[in-house]
């Protein structure tokens, strides 16, 4: 017979996961628990952060479901130089690539990235912001000229 836990253990267990996941800012999050069913309060920078804290929390025993209550503000614009070096750092602590073979550049914003990566899960990781200089207003340029970039400089199988 399993046994369940209390909210207390549960929020605790949220918390701890939130914090030790370097893609979420858990300073200013916050989460409470009622008959398993976690809600996440708070402020993300990014729509990613968000749906990232939400799927850690769901990964937590005894978890029944996740209310994602975090709202999204923006941090203010970056210079270009900032974002590429937070870009470089990104790269460096991904285990599955080799970042001396991908060159971010950075023009108004939006990350540009041209190299080689060895498996196809590993180029479309990249589409993924996973740090605090994703500007949420740009997204669909984002998007749109992260697929140009890998239709031209990375080719793959179609999906």
């Amino acid at each position: 017979m399993a046994t369940l836990r209390s909210d207390a253990e549960v929020r605790q267990d949220v918390l701890a996961a939130l914090q030790s996941d370097v893609r979420v800012e858990s300073t200013r999050l916050g989460a409470d628990v009622v008959d398993g069913v976690v809600t996440l309060r708070g402020v993300v920078s990014t729509e990613f952060e968000k749906r990232v804290a939400a799927d850690i929390a769901r990964r937590i025993k005894g978890v029944r479901d996740v209310a994602n209550e975090l709202r999204v503000v923006a941090p203010r614009p970056r210079p270009d130089e900032q974002i590429e070096t937070d870009v470089r750092a990104a790269l460096s602590r991904d285990v599955w690539l080799d970042e001396r073979r991908v060159t971010p550049r950075v023009r108004d914003g939006i990350v540009y990235l041209s190299g080689t990566v060895e498996t196809y899960p590993a180029k479309h990781g990249f589409a993924v912001p996973d740090n605090p200089t994703y500007d949420p207003a740009a997204e669909a340029r984002h998007w749109a000229a992260l697929e140009r970039l890998y239709r031209a400089r990375l080719p793959c199988p179609p999906v």
